[in-house]
């Protein structure tokens, strides 16, 4: 389905992950932003937040937090938080890196499916770290 997110304010299209019963509602991916959304129950074309700890029930708009998705720049200014830069956050060996496209999932479900479709789409290596590593472990 195609519609604005919340998270990253862009008209794009999310992907159902998941369907729920009557009760709940489906959960889709932003393949903008790769931000959790959910159906707006007000206009029911644009997509909510979803977070493992809260959903929002409507869409930025809808909820009267945006005026129009057009200002997309003051619209993630005024939601986007702000990191500040340090140089070296908790005495870090690693250096502080910036564009980085990272995802946190929370179940397993979620993860295999991330990793099959990476493995899939890999054209020439593949590098794979994991606290533990079963070879008899199968994703599908």
């Amino acid at each position: 389905s195609k519609g604005w997110c919340s998270w990253c304010f862009e008209e794009t299209y999310h992907v159902l992950l998941r369907t729920r019963s009557f009760a709940k509602r489906d959960i889709y991916q932003c393949e903008s932003c790769g931000g959790h959304t959910l159906l707006c129950k007000d206009c029911n074309k644009d997509f909510a937040r979803s977070h493992p700890y809260f959903n929002d029930f409507k869409c930025r708009l809808c909820g009267n937090k945006i005026t129009n998705w057009a200002d997309k720049e003051p619209n993630k200014a005024k939601f986007i938080a702000k990191i500040p830069k340090l140089k070296n956050p908790n005495n870090s060996y690693a250096p502080v890196r910036d564009n980085i496209r990272a995802r946190f999932y929370i179940d397993g479900v979620d993860v295999f499916k991330a990793m099959i479709s990476g493995i899939e789409k890999a054209k020439s290596h593949i590098y794979i770290s994991f606290w533990i590593m079963v070879p008899t472990l199968y994703v599908r």
